[in-house]
């Protein structure tokens, strides 16, 4: 797992190199909630998103999901009327619904070396895409550059995105030590 690795990453880069960032930066990526305020400073679109013990303005059908999760788990579709402020760590985001879209990069000091972009047409319960067939968009490809470029990232970085109106909403963003099956 490279987040395990990157807590090591200079220990490695004695003998070696690791393709990855460090964990500082990675495991920020990770927590969802510090994510979303990434996006928030970037100026990019994002899902409104609470901690679970915030008082939020979300209604109707929300998402309920852990700060820490991988592969889709610990994701639920809730109403905001059936929640109760506790302190979880757990948070509420807004449900975006759009056409959604799994997209898989490759990064080497701030600049895009390839990816992948696909439809998520065929999934496992909303989570890992079964069918992978490649699209091109424009609007995402500015969406990534704008992301990596301020911060010089470094790895291979997935995201779950969502355009909806025009605009690219991330909702997930995981790291890989892997390239995934959409190569």
């Amino acid at each position: 797992e490279v987040i395990h690795l990157s807590k090591i990453k200079k220990e490695i880069e004695i003998h070696s190199s690791l393709f990855a960032d460090s964990f500082d930066k990675l495991i920020k990526l990770h927590d969802k909630y510090e994510f979303v305020e990434k996006l928030k400073e970037k100026g990019m679109s994002y899902p409104r998103t609470y901690l679970e013990q915030q008082n939020s303005d979300l209604a109707g059908e929300i998402i309920l999901k852990k700060r820490f999760s991988r592969f889709g788990s610990d994701v639920r579709k809730i109403h905001a009327e059936s929640i109760g402020r506790k302190n979880s760590g757990d948070i509420l985001q807004e449900l975006i619904k759009g056409q959604e879209y799994s997209l898989y990069t490759i990064v080497s000091n701030g600049k895009l070396s390839a990816w992948s972009l696909y439809p998520k047409a065929y999934s496992i319960n909303g989570g890992a895409t079964l069918l992978f067939e490649h699209e091109h968009s424009e609007l995402i490809l500015e969406w990534i550059n704008l992301f990596i470029k301020s911060e010089k990232y470094h790895g291979q970085y997935s995201f779950d995105l969502i355009i909806r109106d025009g605009k690219v909403y991330a909702c997930l963003l995981y790291t890989s030590d892997a390239a995934d099956d959409s190569l």
